[in-house]
C-alpha cells in the first residue's frame, strides 16, 4: 500500500462487498462499531440495526462476518494515517450505497447505549 491515504479505497470494497453478497437485493440499515481498546486496532462491539427480512439476508450470505473483517482493515488502515479518525463508525446500507460515517471513540459508544438506531425499522 502506498503511504498516501487514498480516500475511495473504503468506499470500492464496501462497493464491491455489497455487490458480491447481496447482488440486487436491497438492505438497509446500520451498523455501529466501536474499538474500545485504547492499544489495539480491533473492532470489540457491533450492533447491527436491520429488518427481520434483511438479518436473515445477512445471516445466509455471510455478510457480518466478512463485513466485520473488511471493516477492521480499515480501522488498521485508517490507525497508520494517524489524522484520521478510526475508533468508531457507523456504516450505512442505503438502496446499495454504502457509506461509513467515521465517529470517535466515545461518539460510538453514545450511539450505541442511547440505541438511537434499534427502532429504526
Amino acid at each position: 500500500m502506498s503511504d498516501e491515504f487514498d480516500s475511495t479505497w473504503e468506499d470500492k470494497r464496501l462497493e464491491q462487498l455489497v455487490k458480491q453478497c447481496f447482488g440486487e437485493i436491497i438492505i438497509e440499515g446500520k451498523v455501529i462499531f466501536v474499538c474500545e481498546d485504547n492499544k489495539l486496532m480491533d473492532i470489540t462491539t457491533s450492533t447491527w440495526h436491520f429488518s427481520d427480512a434483511d438479518r436473515q439476508q445477512i445471516k445466509e450470505t455471510g455478510f457480518q462476518e466478512v463485513c466485520l473483517n473488511l471493516l477492521g482493515h480499515f480501522v488498521e488502515y485508517r490507525a497508520i494515517h494517524k489524522v484520521l479518525e478510526f475508533r468508531g463508525g457507523i456504516l450505512s446500507l442505503q438502496k446499495r450505497n454504502p457509506t461509513i460515517e467515521w465517529v470517535s471513540q466515545s461518539d460510538a459508544l453514545k450511539v450505541i447505549e442511547s440505541r438511537k438506531y434499534i427502532n429504526m425499522y
